[in-house]
Order: structure tokens, then C-alpha cells, then sequence
């Protein structure tokens, strides 16, 4: 006599591996298993460990944790090293878009500016923002992504300037399908899939609301502005 729950247990199985039950942690933990080399496993698939910050003052309910890369991702066996990042969850959880992850050159004060300047993409986003290690930035694209996997995200959005702009346009180049959307500092925008918003000069630091309004439009709905768009100083 054949096994009734036979025919059951082989469909869950199936819909396991499709990735189509159980929750989007496990959906995420499988499209994982498929992005990257079976040696990195234990770092794309590490829990975070969230902590208090060490910032003396810092009213944004901010959490901050330390994300375990390889010293040599040829070496994934070998020595490892830690990036820092800082993270506040999306206020607007309804309408929570993903996670936006930023490189400003000063964690918690670059958060400040994104949730004083762009409210909308702070609501929306859980807002991370990653102390990169100084050197390779091959090696630091590569960091993104295990950080990207370790969060339990398929995609991730970035907001950066100066270097922090060029690491984003790198990391969206290299690994376009974990990219949702990228805004940087420079001039004109780079076609692509997604294509770069580059906004001239400090956007949200210099208080122009105009282009923070371009900023916000873009992440949160995917709409690029005009290519002859001004914003007046």
C-alpha cells in the first residue's frame, strides 16, 4: 500500500527548493545558496549580532553590529576581519521598501542627514550604514554583498558620496541582480539595469530641497528625473 503522505511530503519539498513556502528568510537563505561559492557559505548565511552603539549620543534608535568578512576571499578558510555597520529600522513599516545601505564617511551623523533631508527614504528604509575596511575595493564590493546575504536581503538599495558613490556604482556593476537602486555624488546619470542617480555636489548636506526631492523619488518610487533637471542653489 502506498504511503498517502508520500505525495504531500514530495510537493513541500519541491516548493521548498522552489523557494516558494515558509517565510522569505527561507526563500532569501536559498537564492543565497546559489549566488556564491560553497567555501564563503558561512559568511553569507552568518547571523548578526545587534548590539548597543558605542555613540555617546544618538537619539534614532540606531543598533550597531559587527559583520564577519574573509581577510582573502581566496582564502575564505584563512584569517577573517570585521565591517562595522549601524542600522535603524523603517518607521513605515506598511510601506517599507527594503534597506537602503549608506557609505558617508561618518556612520551615525550620515544617518541623521538622510532622516532629517529625505524623511520619506528614512520611513521607508532600514537605513545601514556600513564602516567599509581601507583597503581593496574589490575586496570591499565583496564585503557588500556578504553584509547584503547576513541581513536577509535579495536586494539591496545604496546611498553614497565621495568614495562611499564610487563603491556604490562598483557594487551595482558587479552584482547588478542584488541591486535595487543606487543615487551617488558626480555628474549625470549611468545607464544600466538599475541605472545611477549621480546628484552634483552634497545633496543633502547643503540643504536643497529640490534635490533631496529627486533623491526620494527615485528610491522610494523608481522614478529618475528629467535629464536636463535643474535644481536651483
Amino acid at each position: 500500500m502506498s504511503n498517502p503522505r508520500l505525495p504531500v511530503a514530495i510537493a513541500l519539498i519541491a516548493a521548498v527548493v522552489a523557494g516558494v513556502v515558509w517565510g522569505p528568510g527561507l526563500v532569501v537563505r536559498l537564492a543565497i545558496v546559489r549566488s556564491h561559492p560553497y567555501a564563503l557559505d558561512r559568511f553569507y548565511r552568518q547571523d548578526v549580532d545587534w548590539h548597543a552603539c558605542r555613540a555617546e549620543s544618538d537619539d534614532l534608535g540606531t543598533r550597531c553590529a559587527e559583520v564577519t568578512v574573509p581577510l582573502d576571499y581566496d582564502r575564505p578558510p584563512g584569517r577573517t576581519t570585521t565591517v562595522s555597520v549601524a542600522r535603524r529600522l523603517a518607521t513605515d513599516t506598511k510601506h517599507r521598501v527594503g534597506t537602503l545601505l549608506l557609505d558617508t564617511g561618518s556612520s551615525l551623523d550620515g544617518m541623521s542627514e538622510v532622516v532629517d533631508r529625505a524623511p520619506t527614504v528614512a520611513a521607508r528604509h532600514d537605513l545601514v550604514a556600513v564602516d567599509p575596511r581601507l583597503s581593496g575595493r574589490g575586496l570591499v564590493v565583496q564585503d557588500l554583498d556578504v553584509l547584503r546575504s547576513a541581513l536577509l536581503e535579495e536586494r539591496v538599495s545604496y546611498l553614497g558620496w565621495s568614495s562611499g558613490g564610487a563603491l556604490g556604482e562598483a557594487y551595482a556593476r558587479t552584482y547588478p541582480r542584488h541591486v535595487r537602486r543606487v543615487v551617488s555624488d558626480g555628474a549625470g546619470r549611468i545607464a544600466g539595469d538599475p541605472p545611477t542617480l549621480r546628484v552634483t555636489g552634497n545633496y543633502l548636506f547643503d540643504g536643497n530641497r529640490c534635490v533631496a526631492q529627486f533623491v526620494q523619488q527615485y528610491l522610494v518610487e523608481n522614478q529618475l528625473p528629467p535629464r536636463d533637471a535643474v535644481c536651483p542653489r
